[in-house]
């Protein structure tokens, strides 16, 4: 192998390699272990395995068969896994939804069963022809899709967060990714691989430059040591942050984050968010979740007039999926069912 091919295929499969690290990392050594950050470890590594095997089909032409079987059923797995995070991560999902379950497992059904109906090694001219660009492909082009669909309400919005600019980031890198194995045939197959070093390495260094807010990735529940908040302390500055929230019901603002909190109740983000995980057991996102909740309850007891979807806005909520995810989380059940049921105990009180 001469030099530059070497090169070629040190930078092609150094984003698989180090992709597949990371995917391991997120799956198994993260702790606690989000929902979100479960399904982008699983969205790598089924990217890393599909890379890993576009680079050693390249250099090494002879790769068995099963090989190949292989990383094209990652493949098959990339949109769906690319819309589940976008979804778990946007909404605050914390679990699991029993449809995403199913849906996963009639997914590992078909390609597994074809698999073993037309296995590669008996049949390659059946992957390498219309199973690959109609079937497996265009799985991925449905779930980016569906991706889309799901951060448009973010993208609309006049302001994004640095979250919100990491979910749009994984987005279009898959997007491009996704484009550069479409499109291939007109230039060369390494070419995907190559591209998904280029958008693994500047999301890398995206997030390193971004590193000091993109707590997004980390433990939700912060390492204090033993510097607790003394108790008197502690009472105050929770005085403070509820006045905050119930007086001038900041939380009705939907870019309401946890600096202005700290800010308003004259103290600092580190500690009011120790303050809410020691004395709370409460992140900052569910602190401020149960009080547009309650608001929310609140409206739909008293303004018949207004639809859910307005409530859930005037609430802080930036999307009607948002809201209605957030709602049955907190509540047991969605706002539809929440006013149906005041409705029906209000006329038998009558």
């Amino acid at each position: 192998m001469s030099i530059s091919s070497q090169l070629l295929f040190f930078f092609s499969a150094l984003g698989a390699f180090n992709g597949l690290l990371l995917a391991v990392y997120l799956l198994f050594f993260l702790r606690p272990a989000r929902l979100s950050n479960r399904l982008l470890g699983f969205l790598l590594l089924a990217l890393s395995v599909r890379i890993g095997k576009s680079v050693f089909l390249f250099f090494h032409a002879d790769l068995a068969l099963v090989f190949l079987q292989l990383g094209l059923t990652a493949c098959f797995f990339i949109g769906p896994l690319l819309w589940a995070y976008l979804k778990a991560a946007r909404d605050g999902l914390e679990k699991m939804p029993t449809a995403w379950w199913i849906g996963f497992g009639t997914l590992a059904l078909i390609i597994l069963g074809i698999g073993w109906w037309r296995p590669y090694t008996t049949y390659p001219a059946f992957w390498r022809g219309g199973f690959i660009r109609y079937g497996i492909y265009n799985v991925w082009a449905i779930g980016l899709l569906a991706g889309g669909w799901v951060l448009l309400p973010v993208i609309r919005q006049q302001k994004w967060s640095t979250i919100e600019i990491w979910w749009i980031n994984i987005f279009f890198g898959n997007l491009i990714v996704h484009l550069a194995y479409r499109y291939g045939v007109y230039t060369s197959y390494i070419v995907g691989a190559l591209t998904f070093s280029c958008v693994f390495y500047l999301l890398a260094l995206w997030f390193f430059l971004q590193r000091r807010e993109a707590g997004f990735l980390v433990a939700e529940r912060p390492k204090y040591g033993d510097k607790r908040i003394g108790e008197k302390e502690a009472r105050d500055l929770l005085a403070r942050c509820n006045a905050v929230m119930e007086k001038e019901r900041r939380y009705l603002d939907p870019s309401f984050k946890l600096a202005d909190l700290a800010a308003a109740a004259g103290s600092t983000p580190h500690q009011v968010s120790q303050l809410l995980n020691d004395n709370l057991d409460q992140s900052f996102a569910g602190y401020l979740r149960a009080f547009r909740i309650r608001h929310a309850q609140s409206q739909i007891l008293t303004e018949e007039h207004l639809t859910l979807e307005a409530i859930g806005e005037e609430a802080g909520f930036g999307s009607k999926s948002t809201f209605y995810a957030a709602f049955r989380e907190v509540t047991g059940t969605t706002p539809a069912q929440y006013r149906k049921a005041a409705l029906e105990n209000l006329r038998a009180d009558s």
